[in-house]
């Protein structure tokens, strides 16, 4: 996992997108990646949310991906090692 935290740190950099004033950015984004998913499945039972998540497999994908990258940003912004903090 640190691996990938720094690849996705060296790859930012070089485009220079890794400034603290994203950290709150950031948070935002990742709350709306988590509104998304939701919206797919929300109000409805287990087995609904089950067949909705099939149907919508790219999109779920899509989401958890961008909540891990977002996730892993974070971590190298604040100086955290995703590694440590996932035990």
């Amino acid at each position: 996992m640190k691996e990938t935290q720094d690849k996705i740190k060296e790859w930012n950099d070089k485009r220079d997108w890794s400034t603290q004033e994203q950290i709150k950015d950031l948070l935002l984004n990742m709350n709306e990646e988590i509104g998304e998913f939701w919206n797919i499945i929300k109000w409805v039972d287990h087995e609904t949310q089950q067949r909705l998540i099939k149907e919508n497999k790219k999109e779920v994908e899509n989401f958890i991906g961008d909540i891990i990258y977002i996730s892993l940003k974070l971590s190298y912004l604040c100086g955290v090692d995703s590694k440590k903090s996932y035990r």
